[in-house]
């Protein structure tokens, strides 16, 4: 039985997109700069819509030119929700996961907007709707806090 993460990557396949390495990471400290974005061909073949100009912001309501594709919920966490049976348990207690597994799924069209600059630019690592920001959440990325509480 296939997971949403094995559909998630089937789909990217199928719009071009290309996994190399299947090595495990470590969840729990991994950079995001291990992940790129897919082309925009892949990304508008996954349904994600074209890069907007001169629209409205959905965070700040304001009109801009400039905007960034981003993350709506943070992806660590986001891989670790989608990722669950393809994590593992490693010899220290890190989190293990594919390497493809984790680029389809930071890929997601379903955790992907277009927000302006500045708002991405002051969003960082976590989601708008958490009111406090607090040592210890996965939101913060690999130096602030870890994926097993969020996998169990």
């Amino acid at each position: 039985m296939s997971s949403v993460a094995d559909e998630i990557q089937e789909e990217a396949i199928l719009n071009g997109a290309r996994f190399r390495s299947t090595e495990l990471v470590n969840l729990d400290d991994v950079s995001r700069s291990k992940f790129a974005w897919f082309s925009k061909r892949i990304r508008e073949g996954l349904g994600v819509p074209a890069k907007p100009y001169n629209e409205v912001c959905p965070i700040c309501r304001q009109r801009k030119m400039v905007f960034e594709l981003d993350h709506m919920g943070p992806w660590r966490t986001y891989v670790a929700a989608l990722g669950g049976n393809h994590i593992t348990i490693g010899p220290n207690g890190e989190n293990l996961i594919r390497r493809d597994i984790v680029k389809a799924l930071y890929n997601d069209p379903q955790n992907l907007w277009w927000i302006c600059k500045s708002c991405n630019g002051s969003k960082s690592d976590h989601a708008y709707e958490q009111a406090t920001i607090t040592p210890g959440n996965i939101t913060h990325g690999p130096t602030r806090g870890r994926v097993s509480s969020i996998i169990g």
